[in-house]
């Protein structure tokens, strides 16, 4: 990479590939915790690497550095060939290809699994992570643990809608914090919990003011209200 110079960018979920002069690609994924910063300041937590840049404008960062507290998110040097195959392998980008409710049901098929198991496929719908697979089910009011073969087509549109809701409302009140130590505000620092139904089992429902409950799939907690989201079974 070095004396190379990035010409193009191209992301799809939580994969990102930047398209070297040299040849190569640089390919990273998020997972759960990652994140880009540009400029980071020196010893920030959590820091696991940093890319020297050299800017053609003042505005632009020296450095831009990859965070991630739990060590999930990855970067490799590869072939664009490898680059191209991993992102065919990856379904729409849940917020720039947004899907109607009769293509999500498409994407996600006939399957017995668990409607929150279909949200976190990443062949499904990309960018989708646990956070999003107990908001989005509650904003549609679907239950989470319903099996997506059972779901209507009318269940299907307001998912749908529920996606695209849900991102608009994470991108406007989540992100990075320009506190003093710089952290990642909820899921990294700690901070308070801007969403409306994960993470907040007992407390009651924003919409109906049952208390909410949470559960186990796949080893991930979901969260769900017994009032608006219709109880299997």
């Amino acid at each position: 990479m070095v004396g190379a110079s990035f010409w193009a960018w191209r992301r799809q979920g939580k994969l990102l590939a930047g398209w070297l002069s040299s040849g190569a690609v640089l390919l990273t994924h998020l997972r759960m915790t990652g994140a880009w910063v540009a400029d980071p300041a020196p010893g920030r937590r959590f820091l696991r690497a940093a890319l020297r840049l050299t800017p053609a404008r003042a505005d632009q960062p020296r450095a831009v550095g990859f965070l991630d507290q739990r060590r999930f998110g990855w970067l490799e040097i590869t072939a664009p060939a490898a680059a191209r195959a991993a992102f065919a392998a990856t379904g729409p980008d849940a917020l720039l290809q947004p899907l109607s409710g009769r293509e999500l049901a498409a994407r996600a098929g006939r399957s017995r699994s668990p409607l929150h198991a279909k949200l976190l496929d990443q062949r499904v719908l990309a960018g989708l992570g646990n956070i999003a697979a107990s908001e989005i089910p509650w904003r549609a009011r679907v239950h989470p643990h319903a099996p997506a073969r059972t779901l209507t087509l009318p269940q299907w549109d307001a998912l749908a809608d529920a996606v695209r809701a849900h991102l608009s409302y994470a991108l406007a009140t989540d992100g990075p914090s320009a506190e003093a130590d710089d952290e990642l505000i909820y899921m990294t620092a700690g901070g308070p919990n801007p969403f409306l139904c994960y993470g907040r089992a007992g407390e009651p429902c924003p919409r109906c003011q049952r208390p909410l409950q949470r559960g186990r799939q796949g080893g991930r907690s979901t969260y769900w209200c017994p009032g608006c989201q219709p109880t299997l079974g």
